[in-house]
């Protein structure tokens, strides 16, 4: 029988850090074949015709038709029309993108936000329940028996990626409102207070601060509550009245997916939102949304924190508590870029903490004379003739930092070399300059940025260049073996 084999292309280096007072040992994962006759060649780099512009598989000219035709049926009240449109789009183009705002044109320095045709679709529906009910009222006659056959097979095995299907898939159906607060419930219930918020959020237009005509305060519509309200004084009913009446009007988020029409307790879902904030360690934020409960809902009732009673007495109580709880563990240390895989991890208490350097450490200078996106452009917080392309991460006392052809490695509080014997600090080290590697000849698109990932007791490196361009054909020289 015959049969064909083929190398591979070299796997990322891994590196296994070593735990303080134990042997360094050094790990690098490479590939091999099991043929001495077979020989692989990477594809030569060539040269890539550069662009500022980012290409994205956004949708093409018969997908805005479409879109089109579905506002004209909209205008000729022709209803099925318009919503079986909208459901082949979501069906067969949904993960395509678009623009939030649905335009084609942008001025050029605009920040453009994209979102899923499927999500843009969704958007479209939940707007019908102010303009065209009926349009609304036949798509979920059309999908509610699946949509809730769905959540009730979710619920009873409490089944999340369920729940998180009916949301992306049938959100305006009714029973999506239903699927966000089970899902923020198994959320909350896993230490996710992120997704547990969004999906409370994302229940109500009411969650979002109003839009009025001649507001007396700079306070932005079709905000979270909190970031709006941070550090004002909600006492001052002439300044905040008009935004913090009950009956406000409140209409879903530009360019947000924002459940329209919710038969939910507002109470009941606000007040999850406070404990939400009390667990997560967010007084303030809870201290915000509990004077909101305060003036909306003073006399709402339920159970909340595994206790029955009114919800205003509840949480206030649980919040007083929360300022003696010890705070959440956390890993003392920085295993990855941005402090975990999900880039968003606040550092934790830096009280005491003088903000100065307490050693240096000279690394690889690079720069972007030639990059042609920022060219011409002020950097944050970084010069052109001085990037900082590093971001070390820490584990058990030890400072790691990739320098593209060399792994380094420092002690947190002295700055010295780690291992103590290693007089360049190199826990690995191809010999090759990081300049040497890190070459930039003529223009080039970004600037090179260099990170590692601890797991476990691994460091995981990404080596060598960073440059990149359109590779040429392959050739991999095979060998027939009978």
């Amino acid at each position: 029988m015959n049969g064909r084999s083929a190398a591979r292309r070299p796997m990322p280096r891994a590196i296994r850090p070593p735990i303080i007072g134990a042997i360094l040992c050094l790990s690098l994962l490479a590939t091999h074949v099991t043929s001495s006759h077979v020989t692989a060649q990477l594809p030569p780099v060539g040269e890539a015709p550069l662009s500022a512009d980012v290409q994205l598989d956004d949708i093409g000219g018969p997908e805005r038709s479409h879109l089109d035709t579905v506002e004209a049926f909209l205008a000729d009240q022709q209803w099925d029309e318009a919503v079986e449109t909208l459901r082949r789009l979501m069906e067969n183009e949904g993960d395509r993108i678009i623009a939030a705002d649905g335009q084609v044109r942008h001025e050029p320095g605009d920040f453009v936000r994209y979102v899923s045709l499927r999500r843009f679709c969704q958007m479209r529906l939940a707007r019908m329940h102010g303009e065209f009910p009926e349009a609304l009222a036949l798509y979920r006659r059309r999908v509610d028996p699946l949509a809730e056959r769905w959540l009730t097979e979710a619920r009873a095995g409490a089944d999340a990626s369920q729940l998180a299907r009916i949301v992306r898939e049938m959100f305006v159906s009714s029973f999506g409102d239903d699927a966000l607060y089970s899902l923020g419930e198994l959320a909350l219930e896993q230490g996710d207070f992120a997704l547990a918020r969004d999906c409370w959020m994302r229940i109500s237009p009411r969650f979002y601060t109003p839009e009025l005509a001649d507001p007396p305060i700079p306070i932005p519509s079709a905000r979270p509550w909190w970031p709006a309200l941070k550090g004002a004084d909600l006492n001052n009913a002439d300044r905040y009245g008009p935004f913090l009446a009950e009956d406000a009007a409140a209409s879903a988020p530009p360019q947000r997916l924002v459940y329209p029409d919710t038969d939910l307790s507002l109470a009941d879902v606000w007040a999850r939102l406070v404990l939400v904030s009390i667990i997560e360690g967010s007084p303030d934020r809870a201290s915000v949304e509990l004077e909101l409960l305060r003036r909306w809902w003073p006399e709402a009732r339920g159970r909340i924190g595994g206790r029955e009673g009114l919800y205003l007495d509840l949480l206030s109580a649980m919040l007083e508590q929360s300022r003696t709880w010890p705070p959440l563990p956390t890993d003392p240390w920085w295993p990855t870029f941005a402090g975990n895989d999900r880039r968003n991890r606040v550092a934790g208490d830096t009280a005491g903490t003088e903000f100065r350097p307490l050693w240096r450490a000279p690394l690889a200078r690079l720069t972007a004379e030639s990059e042609i996106v920022g060219e011409g452009r002020p950097r944050v917080a970084e010069s052109a003739d001085a990037l900082l392309p590093y971001h070390p991460v820490v584990s058990n006392g030890v400072v790691f930092v990739n320098e593209f052809t060399r792994v380094r490695a420092f002690d947190l509080i002295s700055g010295q070399p780690w291992p103590a014997d290693s007089m360049r600090a190199g826990i690995f080290d191809t010999k090759v300059e990081p300049a040497e590697a890190v070459t930039m000849r003529g223009n080039f698109v970004g600037v090179p940025r260099s990170t590692l990932t601890l797991s476990g007791d691994r460091l995981y490196a990404r080596m060598g260049s960073p440059i990149t361009g359109r590779a040429q054909p392959e050739e991999v020289l095979l060998e027939q073996r009978s």
